[in-house]
């Protein structure tokens, strides 16, 4: 079955639409972590943080506030990746998301082939936010794997096995 992420932002918690970048400037990998300043205490609101992929291929930090009773899962943090990528007319779609053990498998639509055919670089460059965004948020996950659609990842610029790590801590 496949979902866009863009339905997800109708989750009751969402506080705010759309992901707010860290800083003015574009800069690659930089980290989104939140400090314990971002939100103030007691307000029932937290932040979520992932990675953004702009239209020219670089990878930012980007973050969302959120419900603090809102679980956060590695499907929420990709919805939102998902989110920010739609936000730059990318078209992104998962197919599911699981956690096996301490690797989480990021399965796409064939919908990846579109972004494959941006070129190599761009391709890395989402992959990259995907992976970085979960591994950033989840201390027991230790591996990022992707596929398409169940299957081996397998597109114009990579191929992957159904069982290999693409990122792990």
């Amino acid at each position: 079955m496949a979902f866009s992420a863009s339905c997800d932002r109708s989750k009751p918690g969402n506080i705010q639409n759309g992901p707010t970048p860290t800083s003015d400037e574009p800069d690659d990998h930089e980290d989104p972590k939140v400090t314990e300043y971002d939100v103030p205490n007691n307000t029932g609101i937290s932040k979520i943080s992932y990675y953004t992929v702009t239209s020219g291929g670089k990878v930012r930090g980007a973050s969302s506030l959120i419900s603090e009773s809102t679980q956060i899962t590695p499907e929420l943090v990709l919805s939102y990746f998902i989110d920010s990528l739609e936000d730059e007319s990318i078209i992104l779609e998962l197919d599911e998301v699981k956690v096996d053990e301490s690797v989480c498998i990021i399965s796409f639509t064939r919908t990846i082939n579109d972004i494959a055919a941006l070129g190599k670089d761009f391709e890395s460059a989402v992959l990259d936010a995907a992976a970085q965004s979960v591994l950033d948020n989840f201390d027991d996950i230790d591996g990022v794997s992707f596929r398409i659609e169940g299957e081996a990842y397998a597109t114009a610029n990579y191929s992957i096995k159904p069982d290999s790590i693409y990122m792990g801590k």
